[in-house]
């Protein structure tokens, strides 16, 4: 009885009603590129996609996350994007279900070029992963993030250390590899390869984490969804899920995570993780973003629609493995269920940042792409004529109609500045709560028929050199398309 109170008292199920009932009308397409020179600049949208004559499971397809890669001499100025995908996730899916199948397929890393010409969009990352190739691991990616190189070496991690969140069959785990450049060369950007170094194993990581937050080589932070996943396959871990997913509960967190480099490192046994909260009570606890100066990380609260602005304090002893110290600054509501997190480009003597959050103006639209589902929301016709006869036309008028063949969820991602260009009044002391402290980058319908992009996840936007100038674009991922989709000047 105190967890039902608890639950009651804490549940956002009420609140959230109106936003989940009455989906936004959205345009086949809007695009405003924060970088672009003028509102009135020509656009170019496609989608990028892979060779359509291989099996699904070869494609670029159901994409989550993606992250800015440098360049091999560590630079921003070019346009690549890494992205990780899974075109096993509508059989197995450890957030949204089905947890149907895990060995069917693997998941990928691909290369995108924003500014690439049409048959130098998209290449899969090669995978060096013994393991993977003789079957014993599976590879379903989540988040994924990058630390640039520490310097030079014949070792086989000088190239970027990549962190990739695996969600296996068994449990979930942290991979490490090194990414590198094959035969790097400006007439070949796009091929790269991945060599796995090791896993990071530990209870606390079993679970749901998602997001990556790196603070050096060996540590970083981590966003853990749910207490109570889609693992657990009985009939009180289901509704659990169920439960905290609708109503919105905030057991989602933070994580610490540190590591030793182990001595061997094809032996994951060698490697001992560390592991400590440092931020509790997030509902949905989704992407993280951190500031380059490590001052400042930002974490998205998707059930509450919410980003959260913390700010981070580094412990002041040196050498020691000490936690961060996590303090709630800012929160900003936002009109979308969060998915993941981005930063804008800034100049190096910037006080201020921007994030770019994309994730899910609609629910429902989102369940009928995710589970093949065709779904009509309206009242009975009783309730219909009692609506009318109140005068309450939106009750009167609602009829929501999604169909899986038609739409693959919709897309919506805005642009968030910290700190704000105006602060709102009447906030509380040491916490202020914002509403519309943000604009729009990007939107879609995600009606396949208007040549729409949906389910948007993740979307990732800079300013590069081409062709002799500078030009900005946008790369959008979804996590029930293929291809992906790429605006630009």
């Amino acid at each position: 009885m105190l967890w039902l109170a608890y639950v009651v008292k804490e549940s956002r199920f009420v609140a959230n009603l109106p936003f989940h009932l009455f989906p936004p009308n959205l345009p086949a397409q809007f695009v405003h590129l924060p970088h672009a020179g003028s509102s009135g600049e020509r656009l170019e949208a496609f989608t990028a996609r892979s060779d359509p004559s291989g099996p699904l499971a070869r494609r670029l397809a159901y994409c989550e996350d993606a992250v800015h890669l440098p360049a091999s001499d560590g630079a921003r100025g070019n346009a690549l994007v890494l992205v990780s995908c899974d075109p096993q996730r509508r059989r197995w899916n450890t957030v949204m279900a089905p947890l149907a199948d895990p060995h069917g397929g693997q998941g990928a890393l691909w290369v995108v070029d924003a500014l690439g010409r049409d048959d130098e969009l998209v290449h899969q990352v090669e995978l060096e992963w013994a393991a993977l190739e003789r079957g014993e691991v599976e590879f379903h990616p989540l988040g994924i993030a990058l630390v640039p190189p520490v310097g030079g070496g014949d070792d086989a991690d000088d190239g970027v250390r990549l962190f990739a969140v695996n969600h296996g069959a068994a449990r979930s785990t942290i991979e490490v590899f090194s990414l590198s450049p094959v035969s790097p060369s400006p007439h070949r950007p796009l091929g790269h390869r991945a060599t796995h170094l090791f896993t990071l194993s530990h209870p606390s990581l079993s679970g749901a984490p998602n997001s990556i937050a790196p603070l050096s080589r060996t540590s970083f932070l981590v966003s853990h969804d749910h207490r109570h996943t889609r693992r657990r396959r009985s009939l009180v871990g289901r509704l659990a899920n169920f439960v905290e997913t609708v109503g919105a509960l905030p057991y989602g967190r933070v994580d610490y995570v540190a590591f030793d480099e182990p001595v061997a490192r094809k032996d994951a046994q060698e490697v001992v993780v560390r592991t400590s909260t440092v931020a509790r009570g997030i509902s949905f606890a989704n992407g993280l973003a951190l500031s380059p100066g490590r001052e400042t990380l930002v974490v998205a609260s998707t059930s509450r629609r919410q980003l959260l602005f913390y700010d981070v304090r580094a412990s002041s002893s040196l050498g020691e493995d000490v936690p961060p110290t996590l303090t709630l600054r800012r929160t900003v509501t936002l009109p979308i269920l969060v998915d993941n997190l981005s930063l804008l480009p800034s100049s190096p003597n910037s006080t201020s940042l921007t994030v770019l959050a994309a994730g899910h103006p609609s629910y429902p639209a989102l369940l009928s792409a995710a589970h093949g589902l065709s779904l009509r929301l309206r009242l009975p016709g009783p309730l219909r004529e009692w609506a009318a006869t109140l005068g309450a036309r939106d009750w009167e008028e609602w009829d929501v109609r999604l169909r899986a063949d038609e739409q693959r969820g919709m897309s919506w991602a805005v642009a968030v500045r910290d700190p704000p260009l105006s602060r709102s009044a009447g906030g509380e002391e040491g916490h202020e709560e914002e509403r519309e402290a943000w604009e729009t980058v990007y939107q879609s319908s995600g009606r396949i028929a208007e040549g729409g992009f949906g389910g948007s996840t993740t979307a990732v936007a800079g300013v590069s050199a081409a062709a002799g100038e500078e030009r900005a674009w946008l790369v959008v991922v979804g996590l029930y398309e293929e291809g992906v989709r790429s605006v630009r000047q």
